[in-house]
C-alpha cells in the first residue's frame, strides 16, 4: 500500500491529477516499479488515451431524485483530463526506469 501511495505521489508530480493517479493505479494496474518500467511509448499513450475516453456510462448529476422528461438518467463518461506534459513525463519515466535498470542501479521514486 505505500508503494502505491508513493506512485501516486509521483504521477501528481508529474503532471496527473489526484483522479488520474488514482485510475491509474486502481484501474490501470499501474502499482510498481517494475510495471512502470515496462511501459513503452505506445503502452502510455494508450493509458491516457483510456484515461481520456473510458467509455461507458455513469449516472447523470443533472437528474438528481425523480426522472424528469427530457433529461436522460446516464450519460457518456466524459472521462478525465490528462495534460500532454504529463504524458511526455510518464514516458521519460518508464525511459529513465529501464535505462537504471540497464546501468545496474536501484531508482528511488520518492520525492
Amino acid at each position: 500500500m505505500a508503494m502505491i501511495a508513493e506512485l501516486r505521489g509521483l504521477f501528481q508530480r508529474m503532471g496527473f491529477s489526484v483522479q488520474a493517479a488514482t485510475y491509474m493505479t486502481d484501474v490501470e494496474q499501474v502499482n510498481s516499479v517494475a510495471e512502470t518500467a515496462s511501459m513503452k511509448d505506445a503502452d502510455v499513450e494508450t493509458m491516457c488515451k483510456k484515461i481520456q475516453r473510458p467509455g461507458g456510462q455513469i449516472p447523470n448529476p443533472a437528474a438528481v431524485g425523480a426522472p424528469v422528461a427530457g433529461i436522460p438518467a446516464m450519460i457518456a463518461n466524459p472521462g478525465i483530463p490528462v495534460s500532454t506534459r504529463a504524458e511526455r513525463n510518464m514516458k521519460l519515466l518508464c525511459y529513465y526506469l529501464r535505462y537504471q535498470a540497464r546501468v545496474s542501479r536501484t531508482p528511488s521514486i520518492n520525492g
